[in-house]
């Protein structure tokens, strides 16, 4: 495939709904038989940020992948010129070795079309001390991946 087809792929979207959960903000569209969730929800760390397909957060592999996160892209963007939030961020468990690839992919589009500064590390999910873990202490159990947007 050739840039610019990819980069028109990126520009295609379908529309979108936006409704206000106790999750947080959260926006779903329909792409052929897929019904797909963004959900945008403040922590202590800023905005957090995952989707869904047919209510599964597991990447299902099923197609439609271009469609699905030039959407998702959109929907970011316009939760951002809405809110204008500190920080936005992704996170992925080391084993997601697909989900990672996938927020890769996401994030660096997103980079180039946003005035944040992205930063990526690697922390645990609700572990006291994020910056000095010890990945073999039972207390991690989740080392996860962060893709973080700041002002």
């Amino acid at each position: 495939m050739r840039y610019q087809e990819l980069t028109e792929l990126f520009q295609q979207t379908v529309p979108w709904k936006w409704e206000t959960t106790w999750l947080g903000e959260s926006a779903t569209f329909v792409v052929n038989d897929k019904k797909v969730v963004v959900v945008i929800n403040e922590d202590f760390r800023g905005w957090e940020v995952f989707f869904k397909v047919n209510d599964e957060i597991e990447l299902t592999g099923g197609g439609d992948a271009y469609l699905i996160l030039s959407t998702v892209v959109a929907i970011i963007k316009e939760f951002i010129n809405k809110h204008h939030p500190a920080a936005i961020y992704f996170t992925a468990d080391k084993k997601e070795r697909s989900r990672i690839k996938l927020y890769n992919t996401l994030v660096s589009k997103l980079a180039s079309q946003l005035p944040y500064k992205l930063t990526t590390s690697w922390g645990t999910r609700g572990h006291p001390d994020e910056d000095n873990y010890d990945e073999n202490d039972p207390i991690c159990m989740e080392v996860v991946h962060y893709w973080t947007f700041t002002k």
